[in-house]
């Protein structure tokens, strides 16, 4: 006997589904890891700042001064290896 097509149709959405959040999970633990890489370039003393200029921002540039705004920019950078 053949399988109902709804039921088919449920099996492959089931597995679609299933796809999805194994990519999604996969990118979380990728992303988990660069933070946490980032996280290690970065001296205690500049992620507390760090972290005290995006609490000050509440995450609008425009809230820091210019002078804030390259802290935070040379900041990303180190975190990203990208500077010294």
């Amino acid at each position: 006997m053949a399988a109902r097509p709804e039921s088919r149709l449920a099996r492959l959405l089931s597995l679609a589904l299933r796809v999805r959040w194994s990519v999604a999970i996969e990118v979380a633990r990728r992303v988990t890891h660069e933070l946490q890489v980032a996280h290690g370039r970065l001296e205690p003393d500049e992620r507390r700042r760090l972290a005290e200029l995006i609490r000050h921002s509440g995450g609008r540039p425009n809230r820091l001064s210019r002078t804030e705004r390259g802290e935070i920019a040379r900041l990303a950078q180190k975190a990203a290896g990208l500077g010294t």
